[in-house]
């Protein structure tokens, strides 16, 4: 069965507000739809999810709220070491796992261009060894996603051996600009990983992943199509 998580992180202009209650009704009614944060609390508060029982609590400090976003009117300000978390006996259908599954997780962005931003999904890359089912991502250079949007996803929850990392991914062809809104996604049908920047996926061409160079069995390093 196939998913759609909805994760609208940072958003715009509250002269679209009127006509996004109507957008916002069209989404709660999508059947596919598990979760969707409008981020109008205030910081100290938890974000509550619009449909479902995902209230997101805040971890190592507060994050603060800003007064513009087209759902609420407000957006969430990361980039201070402060995050959202659910704890795992919360999860419910966020917890996506197995074979023949599928995801999309969108959000509307302002990137600062400055660091590797994590938008949403259930992915840890180190705490005991790494926890990883699937992640949205901006600007990832490890494995030639700089300025990209990432969508990772990892079967195992490890590494993808013999990597570092999980390399089971897929980075847009377009760049990110920072400072600027910008809708991005990723999907995933159970074969494949698709980028999405305003809406538009956009064919990159096959490529060497550079730093895969020197693993057992990938010498020039590990090439890959984004279909």
């Amino acid at each position: 069965m196939k998913y759609l998580f909805l994760f609208l992180t940072f958003l715009f202009s509250d002269r679209l507000l009127a006509q996004n209650k109507n957008l916002v009704h069209q989404l709660v009614r999508n059947k596919y739809l598990i979760a969707l944060w409008d981020f109008k609390e205030p910081k100290g508060e938890k974000r509550k999810s619009l449909l479902g029982p995902y209230a997101l609590s805040e971890m190592d400090g507060q994050i603060d709220r800003l007064d513009e976003g087209p759902l609420s009117g407000y957006s969430a300000k990361f980039g201070h070491g402060a995050y959202l978390s659910l704890k795992n006996d919360q999860i419910g259908l966020l917890n996506i796992h197995g074979c023949q599954q599928g995801i999309t997780v969108m959000a509307w962005v302002k990137w600062t261009g400055e660091t590797t931003g994590f938008v949403g999904g259930m992915w840890n890359e180190y705490l005991d060894g790494g926890k990883r089912q699937y992640g949205l991502f901006v600007s990832l250079p490890y494995y030639n996603g700089k300025n990209q949007v990432c969508g990772h996803i990892s079967l195992t929850e490890k590494p993808t051996p013999p990597f570092p990392y999980s390399s089971d991914y897929s980075a847009s062809q377009q760049e990110v600009k920072a400072n600027e809104w910008t809708f991005i996604a990723f999907t995933y049908d159970g074969e494949y990983i698709c980028s999405y920047v305003n809406g538009q996926f956009q064919l990159r061409e096959k490529e060497l992943i550079l730093n895969t160079k020197g693993f057992e069995g990938y010498p020039d390093g590990y090439s890959v199509k984004t279909i």
